[in-house]
């Protein structure tokens, strides 16, 4: 790749811990001089216990050494950890876990996930059964604080959990954000006052919707999103505006319509786009803020 593609910003590639460690350092180190810059595995979670629950098909110190082995070879490595893995009962080895386990690698980069139970998976049976319980999302705010508050001194990782991709049932995002009071923005000597948001992305498919209520009931507020350039898109704010109002008091809580892709209104179908008209009745018959 690197002699046919001049132009290639990075090669990368995604790994099991076992099959890293079928590799000789001596292969690993011919794989970084070849042009491999950085290997994606999966820890989900530190808790040797978790991973043997959820049949991971290995364990904490084997993912320890093939963390190391990648990066001894200069090869940069970014595991992946999903949050509410253990449920409430595990809550409290997942973050030790992860946390003891990130701090030995001490890997490049980390990303936070948060748990997706699939209808088809034995979790689902468990979580319907009530043998599993799912993290709320502040539980889940609370692992990803947790874990990080739990590294070592030596973990210099860099942390990610946002994803620009698909959203599939629920993904997490959380920012701090920075606020002022009206009368104090000219005033830079005025401390801010820091604010953690966190948002609860929903996907749309149908399978996933048994989920919904147990991510709206703490929600502060909401964002009812849309594409301006597709009308099914629009159509369907009426379920979630139904949602929001039968759980998450929605009736109370400040809710503001956004409509994205406003880049493809100039080049898209007229007969595709959402008209104006619509969505200001929207706004109007549903008092959206």
């Amino acid at each position: 790749v690197r002699l046919r593609m001049k132009n290639v910003p990075r090669v990368s590639c995604y790994a099991k811990a076992l099959d890293i460690l079928r590799k000789t350092d001596e292969e690993l180190k011919q794989l970084a001089e070849a042009g491999l810059d950085i290997v994606y595995m999966g820890l989900e979670s530190g808790s040797s216990k978790i991973l043997r629950i959820m049949k991971k098909g290995t364990n904490s110190t084997s993912i320890i050494k093939a963390g190391k082995k990648v990066l001894k070879s200069g090869i940069d490595l970014s595991l992946y950890v999903m949050l509410g893995l253990g449920g409430k009962k595990l809550s409290e080895d997942h973050v030790k876990g992860t946390a003891r386990v990130l701090t030995e690698i001490n890997p490049t980069i980390f990303r936070f996930r948060t748990l997706n139970i699939l209808p088809t998976t034995p979790l689902w049976e468990d979580w319907k059964s009530g043998d599993f319980e799912l993290l709320s999302p502040l539980e889940c705010l609370i692992e990803e604080r947790d874990i990080i508050k739990n590294l070592g001194e030596n973990v210099t990782s860099q942390v990610f959990n946002f994803d620009t991709s698909l959203t599939i049932g629920v993904n997490f995002h959380s920012i701090d954000l920075r606020i002022r009071k009206i009368d104090e923005i000219n005033n830079s000597k005025e401390p801010y006052n820091v604010l953690n948001c966190s948002i609860f992305d929903f996907g749309g498919q149908e399978r996933f919707k048994a989920l919904i209520p147990k991510f709206l009931g703490g929600a502060n507020g909401v964002l009812l999103v849309f594409d301006l350039t597709s009308k099914k898109s629009f159509e369907q704010l009426n379920f979630w505006y139904d949602q929001v109002v039968e759980h998450a008091k929605g009736l109370n809580l400040p809710k503001i319509l956004v409509g994205s892709k406003s880049d493809l209104v100039s080049s898209s179908v007229t007969d595709t786009l959402v008209p104006e008209e619509k969505i200001r009745n929207f706004i109007q018959e549903k008092n959206i803020d």
